[in-house]
């Protein structure tokens, strides 16, 4: 007889939610309702287990209201993970694989939240025990959701939004990941390197080239005449601002500038200890480092949204040449 295989976990987030994304807690309380509808019950393809089920349990969601806005907090959540037995092979001990699988999907969710309310939530420091006393520790930071806003706000351009959690629940599920580490497509190639530029420093240069290999990802760039390109693509995409264009345009080119400068050595890098009492220059530093991913980022958030709410997983550009026949004289 089969078996229904089951392990519980726990995952302790702390600073989870960012209140200060929402007008008001009614706000905050429509994405906790949204969460509970359409993330509690997830059902993951495997190849080992046959169709794996992760019901999450969101129900401490909700005492984050009582907790005054503009701040942050813990939060617990449990989730089972389970499966229906389809090799008297497969044993009870190999749930301890559960966790791989349950790693993946937290991942996920953390991009979901994100691409549909930029900054709202962060993984950053996160616990997930798996009752056996071990534990696997996420760092993945969304404050580069938030600062690409404020970004955008700024120069009145692109347009960022709130994206309903049910849309980009979908949105997502097309891609088809499931489970891959390596990527094969643009749009996987563009998420890959999003998740890798929010778990490292972000003070760290070695950031600017996550972002550039997620906008040529997602703009579909090869080599030569990359700027003037991208730039081309952007605008085509986002549609061409009507203040501030110089000002954008200089965005990418001191982009491509930072980036070039860094890969070829002529890129003036910081102290490992970034000691503003010893050299105060440092904070401009940072700052300029900063300015450069955030003013990066909103294009790539943007345009996902975008992708998003247009539903395709794609953005392919093609160049037509129209050679018109010359008028006759009668």
């Amino acid at each position: 007889m089969k078996k229904l295989i089951v392990k519980n976990y726990i995952i302790e987030i702390n600073n989870s939610f960012n209140t200060s994304n929402f007008n008001n807690l009614d706000e905050c309380r429509e994405l906790f309702d949204e969460i509970s509808t359409f993330y509690s019950f997830i059902q993951l393809e495997s190849e080992r287990f046959g169709i794996l089920t992760l019901e999450y349990d969101w129900s401490n969601l909700y005492k984050l209201l009582d907790i005054q806005s503009n701040s942050t907090s813990h939060l617990t959540v449990t989730c089972n993970v389970s499966c229906i037995e389809i090799e008297s092979t497969i044993q009870v001990q190999y749930r301890n694989l559960f966790t791989h699988y349950l790693e993946m999907n937290l991942y996920d969710f953390f991009l979901i939240l994100n691409f549909s309310v930029p900054g709202c939530f962060t993984l950053c420091p996160t616990k997930l025990h798996d009752g056996t006393g071990h534990v696997i520790n996420f760092k993945v930071d969304s404050a580069i959701f938030e600062s690409s806003c404020y970004k955008s706000g700024l120069l009145e351009w692109p347009t960022i939004s709130k994206v309903p959690l049910k849309i980009t629940v979908n949105w997502y599920k097309s891609l088809k990941m499931s489970n891959k580490q390596i990527s094969a497509s643009n749009i996987e190639r563009t998420i890959f390197a999003i998740l890798n530029f929010c778990e490292i420093d972000s003070i760290n240069p070695c950031s600017i080239i996550w972002l550039a290999h997620a906008l040529e990802a997602i703009f579909n760039i090869n080599t030569g005449g990359i700027q003037k390109t991208l730039s081309d693509r952007i605008f085509l995409t986002l549609g061409k601002p009507s203040l501030n264009t110089k000002k954008i345009k200089k965005v990418i080119i001191d982009f491509y500038s930072f980036r070039s400068r860094f890969v070829h050595g002529d890129f003036n890098i910081h102290h490992p200890s970034q000691n503003e009492v010893l050299d105060k220059n440092i904070e401009d530093y940072i700052n300029n480092i900063l300015n450069t991913q955030a003013n990066i980022f909103k294009i790539l958030l943007s345009t996902i949204q975008k992708m998003i709410l247009s539903n395709c997983i794609n953005i392919e550009f093609k160049e037509q040449i129209i050679l018109h026949p010359t008028i006759e004289k009668s």
